[in-house]
């Protein structure tokens, strides 16, 4: 390992470190789960908008049981830190 840091804090480094953010319902009744379509949250929200959860779970609903109440996940990418999504080829 490289020894090196990174931080992610804007949909635009979720995107260009290849990181994935998964949301799930706290409805009991419902759970669903869904991966968030990063460049589209980029596109309707700005690629500089804060991947905070108190900066993005409001702005998010289930898209089964339109619950408000939602948990997110962020996945690294488990590829080197050091290389970006275009420096593997990615997009």
């Amino acid at each position: 390992m490289s020894g090196r840091s990174i931080t992610i804090a804007t949909i635009a480094q979720c995107i260009r470190y290849g990181h994935r953010i998964t949301a799930y319902c706290l409805n009991l009744d419902c759970r669903h789960s869904q991966e968030l379509d990063l460049h589209a949250l980029a596109e309707r929200l700005g690629p500089d908008h804060s991947t905070l959860h108190k900066h993005l779970a409001p702005l998010l609903r289930c898209k089964a049981c339109g619950g408000k109440r939602v948990q997110l996940t962020v996945h690294p990418d488990p590829r080197p830190a050091w290389k970006t999504a275009e420096e593997r080829g990615g997009a």
